[in-house]
């Protein structure tokens, strides 16, 4: 386990895959770019769901799902518009606010492609 910012706690070898995510960057843009604190290990086709919490701004995003599209071992788009949404930026001092954690958990896949299934990611 590996201290992120000496607030999140993350497994850089999970035990299952795929695995949930800390989130360090969100792009404003029409396809938002997420980037992983780590190498995520998706498959395009992904489908996650998205936490920010109050902290990190971008709050609009918090809860949605969607499909991705992997763009690098970190980094990968959405099909959500985040172009008007608040900026997304993980506070660098110390806040009131104790959760500042923002994840991307993967809940499923898309039927037509089911990579996952057969690709060994552990």
């Amino acid at each position: 386990m590996a201290i992120l910012d000496e607030r999140c706690e993350i497994y850089r070898t999970p035990v299952f895959g795929p695995s949930v995510r800390v989130i360090s960057a969100i792009s404003n843009a029409p396809l938002a770019l997420i980037t992983t604190h780590t190498d995520h290990n998706y498959v395009d086709g992904t489908i996650i769901r998205i936490y920010v919490t109050t902290a990190c701004g971008m709050e609009q995003i918090n809860q949605q799902v969607t499909p991705i599209t992997v763009t690098s071992n970190n980094t990968f788009t959405t099909e959500i518009d985040s172009s008007n949404y608040t900026p997304f930026a993980i506070p660098v001092a110390p806040s009131d606010l104790v959760n500042v954690c923002c994840f991307a958990t993967p809940i499923g896949e898309q039927n037509d492609t089911l990579l996952a299934s057969v690709k060994n990611i552990l």
